[in-house]
């Protein structure tokens, strides 16, 4: 039981105990790999203040500086797009999804009956059978890669690029959420009350609204612009949402968009998502980082040899490391 709980992740983790069978891994190497995440993540954690933080964030990039990085040029669309990242924590993308891969993915995730409830003890549930008490619904990690449409969008080349581009060293696809936020008149509860994100160090999250959210009711995304460098509100909590709203009215942003909307944040900047009030909407983020956060696969759970894809994977091996196993 101790092993299942020091090897669990944060949401739900892959069956940790079958992929050591099918791989063949020591579990006592997962253990001490885990403990050394652990004890990372609980240091990069006590570092609260931008100030802080931007120090270590260049030692652990001057660390896992990338010796063999691609010399091909950068086009002048992606060094803007980075240069606008950089400044505001936060850009639109194009879309990283085909029209029809939304549609199987909302089909998809729609029938999802193992939806879990991070926020209150509800789980394995559907959105067409949730408990009056569910607010939010995680479609567990793994159902999200059981196909590639995921995964080869997150190896999208202009998406790529452009991270290249953003963390200059080393860095890998670290985990993958896609929830409902249900449609309800509550008290906002959860994210959806103003906070930060301490993921690791240099982590940046893609964002692709899966459900249309056109205006305020659909629930949208809320952020402060260049919030990553306010010397404030840096504590693990949640911020009073009318202080936030008139102490920063000026760079405070909504982001509204059709299903398939894209946009890339640094989400230890403040933001929140808002509650939907007419309709469920259904979001997906793509988590990438240089060191693993707290939430990685502890495993690779994909083998190469099953994958379609194996020319993309495979020219972005390090990226994918976290998630197919190159030796199988």
């Amino acid at each position: 039981m101790i092993f299942k709980k020091l090897l669990k992740g944060e949401i739900l983790e892959f069956d940790i105990f079958s992929l050591i069978k099918k791989n063949k891994t020591s579990l006592i190497y997962l253990i001490f790999l885990r403990i050394y995440h652990l004890l990372y993540k609980k240091f990069q954690r006590l570092l609260l203040k931008p100030k802080q933080r931007r120090i270590f964030q260049k030692i652990e990039k001057f660390i896992f500086t990338n010796k063999n990085k691609n010399s091909n040029q950068t086009n002048k669309d992606i060094i803007k797009k980075n240069s606008e990242l950089k400044k505001n924590n936060f850009i639109f993308f194009e879309e990283i999804f085909e029209k029809n891969e939304i549609k199987n993915l909302q089909v998809k995730f729609k029938n999802e009956k193992n939806l879990i409830d991070v926020y209150t003890d509800n789980k394995n549930f559907s959105c067409q059978k949730r408990p009056i008490s569910a607010r939010m619904g995680y479609i567990p990690t793994e159902h999200i890669f059981n196909d590639e449409i995921v995964l080869k969008a997150a190896n999208n080349k202009n998406l790529v690029s452009l991270l290249d581009n953003y963390f200059n060293c080393k860095y890998s696809l670290d985990w993958a959420w896609a929830w409902w936020s249900f449609e309800s008149k509550e008290k906002d509860h959860g994210p959806q009350n103003f906070h930060r994100d301490y993921e690791s160090l240099n982590f940046i999250k893609v964002f692709v609204y899966l459900t249309d959210v056109i205006n305020n009711d659909d629930g949208c995304h809320e952020f402060v612009l260049s919030s990553s460098y306010i010397n404030q509100f840096y504590k693990r909590k949640r911020f009073d949402q009318n202080y936030i709203k008139n102490k920063f009215k000026n760079n405070l942003i909504k982001i509204f968009g059709k299903a398939g909307t894209t946009f890339i944040v640094d989400t230890y900047g403040i933001h929140r998502g808002v509650k939907p009030k007419a309709k469920d909407r259904l979001v997906l983020s793509l988590l990438y980082s240089v060191f693993p956060s707290n939430r990685s696969p502890k495993i690779p759970p994909l083998n190469f040899s099953e994958l379609n894809n194996k020319n993309l994977y495979k020219k972005n091996k390090y990226l994918n490391r976290l998630f197919i196993n190159f030796d199988r």
